[in-house]
């Protein structure tokens, strides 16, 4: 009987520390883990988004800066009555006459100037925010763009006002110069 003289070692049967068959997330077909480590399908409802504050914070501001416009605008245009002459024309020389109409509506103007200086403030914060506000991903847009054309159309109507009073003070100033 020859003698098998075969050198290769036994073949063992035991399992070792490389199975993976006993690991829990071990899937030998390759399909999507088990589902308490799944990624959320994209076609699943989220929960509905919140909207911006900053968004909300702009548009308060334009509502906000709309209502002082408006009332700096009523408090200019009755600084400027009371400033132009009544039909008493012959007062108009009188200098003490004059004077007193000048430092009476100082006061109503200088009021609406400082109204339209903190409307303007107000308008540029709330459009800052509000282009802050439109460019966050994870909320709602509604609010931040309403604020954006409210404050858009607010600093408009103050370049207007501005080129509106501008105009008013030289048309003023040349009927004066004729006195």
């Amino acid at each position: 009987m020859e003698e098998n003289k075969n050198n290769s070692t036994p073949i063992s049967f035991t399992k070792s520390d490389t199975d993976h068959t006993q690991t829990p997330d071990y899937n030998p077909y390759g399909s999507a883990p088990s589902a308490g480590f799944s990624d959320p399908s994209p076609f699943q409802p989220s929960q509905p988004l919140k909207h911006s504050g900053l968004g909300i914070a702009s548009f308060i501001m334009a509502i906000a800066s709309i209502i002082i416009g408006v009332i700096s605008i009523i408090m200019f245009f009755a600084a400027i009555a009371s400033v132009i002459p009544t039909g008493n024309e012959y007062l108009m020389e009188d200098p003490a006459y004059f004077e007193d109409l000048i430092t009476g509506g100082a006061g109503s103007f200088m009021a609406s100037i400082i109204a339209i200086i903190l409307s303007v403030g107000i308008t540029f914060v709330g459009l800052i925010l509000g282009i802050i506000g439109a460019c966050s991903k994870q909320r709602r847009k509604v609010f931040a763009v309403i604020g954006i054309i409210l404050n858009g159309l607010g600093v408009m109507g103050t370049v207007v006002f501005f080129i509106f009073s501008i105009a008013v003070f030289s048309a003023g100033a040349s009927a004066l110069s004729g006195y």
